[in-house]
């Protein structure tokens, strides 16, 4: 088991790759082309059937290396409609693949949804497979030992049973499995993200958890350090952009929170997820997921209605407090961490359409 510039010229360069992209996002299949998609085998895609996609990434990779050095572009230069105007042409579609993989985002409900899978894992005797420790920077020796460890719980000979793997880790397009044909597909739960890193700044400055002591400890991190040094540090819990990066994978630009990285984790969300629910809409997502995996989430329908703040004293729940009451504060970490509004934004409208698409906004 794992444990588990010139700046004219390339921000020219950027924004004549990011039009070429337009074409290339309007042929996403979870958006729209959904008769040549074979549900049980989605996750199986041949270097033939996606040159436009292996093309698209290879370039985002190459501007991606020249922005991490220098990142002076904003995400509001992604045109974010090009995305919304195939809204209206989400469907409901039901999956059964034969693995599912929860990269589950710190602070956004994950741990109650893990819970909830492994409930139900135990419940019908399927494989639950959980890495504590996260694998947030892949590389070639960390990837494949994740897919070697879900391979192992895989039986061709049994696909009913099926496999869940849950860690905190970017998003990766596993080439074993889709090598050895395996069925995956994705589910996440992501949250309003000035929320979020709120409570994840808390959370890694107050809690009282022996392993987040010693991260403080080894990181050297003042309990006492305000929230703006701490984005100013990017230290453990204080990382900008994080829903994005999440999305967008473990290529050095992700981290930029710029145009690329965003472009990417769209592409990801679209692509590659089976739903996406929202922490702040527990229930309706937990009715989405079992409507659109409902062998994983079964018995979504017994998690507690209420998401509970845990494992921060007191002092933290005050300091929660005062920081959700100051605008000023709320909304510099809002500025800090505009990929992740936009795709929040876009991954919401998401959501609410595919409820529409599977009827299940009334009730």
């Amino acid at each position: 088991m794992v444990r588990c510039s010139a700046k004219r010229l390339l921000f020219v360069a950027l924004l004549s790759m990011l039009s070429g992209l337009a074409l290339v996002i309007r042929n996403v299949p979870e958006l729209g082309d959904t008769k040549t998609r074979d549900v049980e085998h989605q996750r199986i895609r041949s270097d033939k059937e996606t040159p436009i996609i292996q093309e698209q990434q290879g370039e985002m990779r190459d501007v991606g290396q020249a922005t991490e050095q220098r990142n002076d572009f904003s995400v509001k230069n992604l045109n974010i409609e090009i995305f919304e105007s195939q809204l209206d042409d989400v469907t409901c579609i039901r999956h059964d693949p034969h693995v599912l993989v929860f990269n589950r985002i710190p602070k956004c409900a994950s741990t109650s949804i893990a819970t909830l899978l492994l409930v139900n894992s135990e419940r019908l005797k399927m494989h639950f497979v959980e890495d504590p420790n996260g694998a947030h920077t892949w590389n070639r020796g960390d990837r494949t030992a994740v897919e070697d460890s879900i391979l192992s719980q895989f039986s061709a000979k049994e696909p009913s049973r099926g496999v869940v793997y849950v860690s905190h880790f970017y998003f990766s397009d596993f080439p074993n499995l889709r090598e050895k044909r395996v069925p995956y597909i994705y589910v996440n739960m992501i949250r309003d993200p000035v929320d979020r890193f709120i409570s994840s700044f808390v959370y890694y400055h107050y809690s009282d958890r022996e392993h987040i002591q010693r991260l403080r400890q080894s990181q050297g991190t003042d309990p006492d350090e305000g929230i703006e040094e701490c984005m100013r540090r990017q230290t453990s819990g204080c990382e900008t952009n994080i829903m994005t990066r999440y999305f967008c994978g473990s290529d050095a630009f992700c981290a930029t929170g710029g145009p690329v990285a965003l472009n990417r984790a769209l592409v990801n969300l679209v692509k590659n997820f089976a739903a996406v629910g929202i922490m702040e809409d527990m229930q309706r997502s937990l009715r989405l997921f079992a409507h659109l995996l409902p062998r994983y989430f079964l018995h979504a329908a017994q998690m507690p209605k209420r998401v509970t703040q845990q494992n921060v004293n007191k002092k933290g729940q005050e300091v929660r407090r005062r920081l959700e009451e100051n605008e000023e504060i709320k909304e510099k970490v809002r500025d800090a961490n505009a990929a992740d509004v936009i795709f929040y934004g876009f991954a919401k409208k998401l959501f609410r359409k595919r409820m529409e698409a599977c009827e299940l906004e009334a009730g």
